[in-house]
């Protein structure tokens, strides 16, 4: 289900729902940064260096960084963009399969995205209600990854602190001391040179990667040229709108050298309304005394949905930063601002956005009447916000950086620019659309609710709540199992190359204890008590009573229903019978070892508490006495032959008396 972000916030952020009623804190670093190395067949899935970090459920960024193709003849038409290819698309979605370093998601990428132009997956995080209570950053873009602060709200982002991500973006060019102290003869305007060469100083980074070539005046797209040979100014980044122009070194002595080929300001981009870009860097000015006129670096992005922003006069910056200023050197180029995108329906109090461009590096020096080339200003960046016009309480700064101007004492050119340009002022928009995939009705989900537990013999019902293709840890594929056995059960709900997973344990209660036996014998006038296992268990008897002993005075059948504190109940049931002191007892044992008739088994012997029972052979000598016999005497390795017994079942009747034989196999 692919989708415009700007026809439903909450298909982006339904999962925060439920926290709304919260205000998380939030501060640092929120986001989390991954290179793509690789793009599946399907478009739906991705491979990363690692996927620490990353959980099934997510939602992610997914961001191409740079791999534009640009016009490339050593002309005035150099670092014009041909192709965009893929930089500056993005577009949201849902991971719903982690497998080793390839994450999969919910649906197909809407955009077709170029691994190798620099993409990167961005965690972004979805909160209720959030504060903003320690400035939130980003790790700055290093050429893989970074420079994006990005997060989503489904009720209120509240201001305590800013959100900054000033000089995260385009990284400026790296100063480089050429080897020559002057070119009197030589005019270097080629618009690409080796930076070994010493004949123009490094471009400013942009959406175009560095050729062979990664110096001299022409503009790398949006990031700034390099100043050429001799101690020209480096151009300064661009956005949507261009960097300014470097500076000439046009000193009037024709003693001293000059430099006619200053940096190209960072081309002016077309986001097509759907392609968001960092601010470029500014071009290095050339040097050659050792001293850093490095280019500045573009803003980085801000990417905020939320339903609505306090902003208690607080910012959003990102802005570029200001080029090298130089001593007897060009100065180097400022970093144009980068992008904001506030995707909110109410601001209910000030917020301040700035995107400001980086101004260019000043030149100057000790040395009476030399005129250094100064750096260009970098271009304002751009701010996308939702409504057609700018929100109530939204305060927008997209100024571009000022040039740089001379700063060498004693000359007829101090305070002058020498053709150094300020960047061009940035964009309001309110087109660009917002792609996502991340539909949370679109991915599988496998729930099995809480964990539970069930009574020993009880069986439970576990169902899927949705989807299809089911597969349980038991084997089954059905929608739903019976379980009786206590332990952890998982379901997977497979859609296409996802999974979900879900696992519910299943512990067991313990039933009711009960002591009572099946069946028992009245034998005093005073009654019967019948008494269950555990006093705190609720007990109701068949006769009415609701204590754990009563006492019986008839024959019959009495039952209970027995429930404990974990709410498991067993039905009991005992058979009362009148008292006889005329047992059935049997009249030989076999003690063989076999198991069968081993032991003298005397049947209810339990009925009569207190019994006594005794064995004595034909002279009359006592050989065995027990008190509560337990059915375990097996003839104590006596010779086989008949004895005698005598059994007092100590109620009051008679004792009752017999002869017992002992059979052994010869």
């Amino acid at each position: 289900m692919i989708k415009s972000l700007n026809l439903s916030l909450t298909i982006i952020i339904v999962f925060a729902a439920a926290l709304s009623g919260l205000s998380q804190s939030i501060f640092g670093t929120i986001n989390s940064y991954y290179k793509v190395v690789s793009i599946g067949g399907s478009n739906a899935s991705v491979e990363v260096p690692s996927t620490s970090g990353l959980t099934v459920g997510d939602t992610v960024l997914i961001i191409q960084m740079q791999g534009a193709q640009i016009y490339s003849a050593n002309n005035a038409g150099y670092g014009s963009v041909i192709n965009y290819n893929g930089s500056g698309y993005f577009e949201y979605a849902i991971i719903c399969k982690i497998s080793a370093n390839t994450v999969s998601f919910n649906e197909e990428l809407y955009n077709n995205y170029d691994q190798a132009g620099s993409v990167q997956l961005v965690s972004v995080p979805n909160y209720g209600n959030a504060t903003i209570t320690g400035n939130l950053t980003c790790q700055p873009w290093n050429g893989s990854t970074g420079g994006i602060v990005i997060l989503n709200a489904s009720g209120t982002l509240t201001f305590n602190a800013n959100i900054d991500v000033s000089n995260a973006g385009f990284r400026g060019g790296i100063s480089d001391s050429s080897i020559y102290d002057c070119a009197w003869f030589d005019n270097f305007s080629d618009y690409t040179y080796a930076i070994t060469t010493g004949h123009g100083a490094m471009k400013g980074e942009g959406i175009a990667f560095y050729g062979t070539n990664t110096a001299g005046k022409g503009a790398l797209a949006n990031g700034g040229g390099g100043g050429n040979d001799h101690n020209s100014g480096g151009g300064g980044g661009g956005n949507l709108t261009s960097g300014g122009d470097g500076g000439k070194n046009n000193d009037t002595n024709p003693n001293n050298c000059t430099g006619n080929h200053p940096g190209v300001g960072g081309k002016s981009l077309n986001d097509q309304n759907k392609r968001v870009f960092f601010g470029g860097g500014g071009g290095a000015g050339h040097a050659n005394n050792h001293l850093i006129t490095d280019g500045g670096t573009g803003g980085g992005i801000v990417i905020i949905m939320a339903n609505n922003i306090a902003g208690n006069s607080n910012k959003i910056l990102a802005n570029g930063s200001a080029g090298g200023i130089s001593i007897h050197d060009g100065g180097g180029g400022g970093g144009a601002g980068g992008s904001i995108l506030l995707f909110t329906d109410n601001i209910s109090s000030p917020l301040t956005t700035e995107a400001i461009g980086g101004n260019g590096g000043n030149a100057g020096g000790v040395t009476a009447n030399r005129c250094y080339g100064p750096g260009g200003g970098g271009s304002g960046g751009v701010i996308w916000y939702k409504t057609n016009s700018a929100p109530a309480n939204l305060i927008i700064n997209l100024a571009g950086g000022i040039n740089g101007i001379v700063t060498s004492l004693s000359t007829s050119c101090l305070g002058l620019s020498n053709g150094a340009d300020s960047g061009q002022d940035g964009v309001e928009n309110n087109k660009l659309e917002i792609l996502t995939n991340a539909d949370y009705g679109t991915m599988p989900n496998a729930n099995l609710g809480d964990d539970k537990a069930i009574c020993d013999g009880e069986t439970i019902t576990l169902s899927a709540i949705e989807g299809n293709n089911f597969e349980w840890s038991t084997g089954s594929n059905e929608e739903s199992i019976e379980v009786e056995d206590p332990g952890t059960y998982y379901l997977s709900i497979y859609s296409g190359a996802c999974i979900s997973r879900d696992t519910i344990t299943i512990s067991q209660y313990d039933l009711p204890e009960n002591n009572l036996p099946t069946d028992t014998i009245l034998c005093s006038y005073l009654g019967l008590d019948l008494e269950t296992g555990n006093p705190d268990d609720y007990v109701i008897w068949s006769t009415g009573e609701t204590s754990h002993l009563i006492n019986v005075l008839e024959e019959g059948k009495y039952s209970a229903t027995l429930t404990n504190d974990d709410g498991c109940s067993i039905e009991i049931e005992v058979t009362v019978s009148a008292c006889t002191n005329n047992l059935e007892i049997p009249n030989l044992i076999t003690p063989n070892g076999d198991g069968n008739n081993d032991t003298w088994i005397i049947e209810t012997i339990y009925s009569y508490p207190g019994n006594i029972v005794e064995i004595y052979n034909r002279n009359g000598a006592l050989l065995f006495q027990m008190e509560n016999y337990n059915n375990t005497w097996n003839g104590n390795d006596l010779p086989a032959t008949a004895y005698f017994y005598v059994i007092d079942y100590n109620n009051g009747g008679n004792k009752q008396l017999g002869s017992i034989s002992i059979i052994r196999e010869k």
